[in-house]
């Protein structure tokens, strides 16, 4: 009644919508009103229908992605824009379900008595909190509308008795079998949602109640080791990082069956027979392949289990249905990025391309797939540290996936050495290029590349200024036939943006400097430590290291002076950092790590990513200033 009744928020209904302040309704409930709270809730579901809105269904699914990247959850945003969708409510979809989950009579109770509360199944040193971070962010609520997000928030707060002891309380009550029946109904059942599945079919997604869920994840860190020992060698499955966290009783019986496959006499030239849950992979020749189908036709049936011969992959490579699926999302980031391309980019870079057929190019001989795979832009598919954008090519990288795999299974040993290209790429390039990539490439200048969007946290590019920033990043033709800059005319523009961003008219150099200048101050404040802004007036340098010799030239007897120490924070217009610099930020990131409890590469890969998306930011909006107009929408055929 907790979850549903007081801190579950009100949706919003419009700019006069104020929704009702949950330490009210706690107040209400420490007060005893549990009548009122309960009323209360159902009007308030009663009431609240299904969200409307004239936009259409992909225009909903991009809002939604682009809310969730930005809290982060990139992975939950790329979901959304797969997604099918929820199935209609129909007769239909009911009478899927319902065949999908036949009626059954009520669990029979164990003959057994339950244990004793006196030998609790967890220790008083198990830490239950542990386990509660091991679960996705934003995992959904169950039927009581718990989520895990409220136990971890309740850890938080300083209390006579820790949360971790009460749950460990809970949770060894439920498995001992010692709860109330009562509660069964709320415990061992689901919340049950039918998404689309394909045009016919439909896929029941079930989330369980979470202190069920938590007690199952408990049980099975007790018993991972001893599980990974018993269904060794070939479930892999169990004892890893998102496998098995129910119940072992089907694994065990499918185990039944892999040891009788394994012992069969025909199946004993099998190269691989591996499992992974319920999904199995078995390499060999063709007659015993098919003499492990017929086993499995005969024998599961017996046990409860029934191959779903539709999934049947024999001799087939799986590359075009994979490159299907990936397209899907290549398909829905092209949308989203006349949107927002900035979420756009991370995400193709996180989540799409090469990290979408990386299985196809590790477990696939590179010779049957190159006409499948796709490639990229010469420079773009170049790491981050390089100074491309983090895309790799399939193609070039199919060989060296493929070797790594056989090598890592035993069955062979690499031999070949794949150089990377980008010295080849930095040979090939003009002096002005090379200059440009020796800059890009230089450590933390690419963080800006990295960092989720957050309008709140001054950390977004507009359309317009992320597609500039990315065409001047990658060395493009921003300003072709060299027309006269919009706020000097005697100076021409160049194709890569060099005057732009150095043009002393308009104050945008010293804007940036102030930029860049006054989040060193912030960051610095946060740390604790005592720091005052320079006098304003002042501009930035060209190259970091004659920009550093002419500020201690400059500073350093009028320092002296005062008994300061002069530390010039020089940074080149493409995110190179000074050295001083360098050290100066770790020192800084050391004492706001120590602050917050954070680990340092975390604030360090924080910091940077904020400097630099401060710099590319003002440079990308020089460049579009001084181009005399905006780039247009749709204009990306350079990119």
């Amino acid at each position: 009644m907790l979850p549903k009744c007081v801190l579950p928020s009100a949706p919003r209904r419009g700019r006069r919508h104020h929704p009702t302040d949950i330490n009210l309704l706690c107040e209400v409930w420490e007060c005893g009103q549990f009548t009122s709270l309960w009323v209360r809730t159902k009007q308030h579901v009663s009431h609240h229908g299904p969200w409307s809105s004239p936009l259409d269904e992909d225009v909903k699914k991009i809002t939604e992605a682009i809310s969730l990247a930005k809290d982060s959850l990139l992975g939950k945003a790329c979901q959304i824009l797969t997604s099918s969708g929820l199935a209609p409510n129909t007769e239909d979809t009911w009478t899927q379900l319902s065949a999908k989950h036949p009626k059954s009579p009520p669990p029979v109770p164990p003959a057994h008595p339950p244990l004793p509360l006196t030998s609790p199944i967890l220790p008083p040193d198990f830490n239950v909190l542990s386990i509660l971070r091991y679960f996705p962010k934003a995992s959904a609520a169950g039927p009581t509308g718990l989520r895990i997000q409220h136990l971890l928030d309740v850890a938080e707060v300083p209390v006579p008795t820790s949360i971790c002891s009460l749950l460990r309380g809970v949770i060894n009550l439920l498995a001992s079998g010692q709860a109330p029946a009562a509660i069964s109904q709320y415990m061992a059942s689901g919340s049950l949602v039918a998404l689309r599945k394909g045009t016919q079919d439909i896929r029941p997604i079930t989330v369980g109640e979470s202190l069920r869920r938590l007690t199952s994840k408990c049980l099975c860190s007790l018993i991972k080791e001893d599980a990974s020992v018993f269904f060794q060698p070939f479930q892999f499955g169990v004892a890893l990082p998102q496998g098995s966290r129910g119940s072992s009783r089907p694994l065990l019986v499918l185990h039944h069956l892999v040891l009788s496959i394994s012992k069969d006499e025909s199946c004993q030239d099998l190269l691989f027979n591996a499992w992974y849950l319920d999904d199995g992979v078995v390499a060999g020749p063709s007659t015993s392949v098919q003499h492990v189908v017929c086993l499995l036709q005969d024998l599961g049936p017996t046990l409860g289990l029934h191959l779903n011969a539709s999934f049947l992959a024999k001799g087939r490579l799986p590359i075009a249905s994979k490159r299907a699926a990936a397209s899907i999302l290549l398909s829905s980031l092209v949308k989203l990025g006349s949107c927002d391309p900035q979420i756009a980019l991370i995400l193709l870079r996180m989540c799409g391309g090469f990290t979408k057929l990386v299985h196809v190019a590790r477990s696939t001989p590179p010779s049957l797939a190159l006409d499948e795979l796709h490639t990229f832009d010469e420079q773009a598919q170049l790491s981050l540290s390089r100074g491309g954008l983090g895309l790799r090519s399939l193609a070039h990288h199919s060989n060296a996936a493929f070797i790594a795999s056989i090598s890592t299974a035993g069955l062979a040993s690499p031999s070949d050495n794949f150089p990377g290209r980008c010295g080849q790429f930095l040979q090939q390039s003009s002096v002005a290029d090379k200059a440009r990539l020796l800059s890009v490439s230089s450590p933390h200048a690419s963080a800006w590349l990295s960092v989720v969007p957050s309008p709140g946290l001054g950390l977004s590019l507009d359309p317009n200024e992320h597609q500039m920033a990315i065409k001047w990043w990658l060395g493009l033709n921003i300003s072709p036939g060299s027309p006269p800059c919009a706020l000097c005319p005697e100076h021409p523009l160049d194709p890569l943006g060099h005057h732009a961003v150095t043009c002393k008219r308009g104050g945008d150099a010293i804007s940036r400097h102030n930029k860049l200048r006054d989040v060193v101050l912030q960051t610095c404040h946060r740390a604790c430590i005592s720091a005052k802004a320079e006098a304003a007036g002042r501009t930035a340098g060209s190259a970091a290291v004659a920009a550093e010799l002419r500020k201690h030239s400059a500073n350093d007897a009028k320092c002296s002076e005062l008994g300061w120490t002069c530390i010039p924070l020089v940074a080149e217009s493409y995110g190179a950092w000074g050295s001083e610099a360098v050290q100066a930020f770790s020192r800084l990131a050391s004492y706001l790590a120590t602050r917050t409890n954070s680990p340092k590469s975390k604030v360090v890969c924080s910091l940077y990513g904020c400097l630099n998306l401060t710099l590319v930011r003002a440079n990308a909006q020089a460049l579009l200033l001084r181009c005399g107009c905006s780039l247009q929408e749709g204009d990306s055929s350079s990119l």
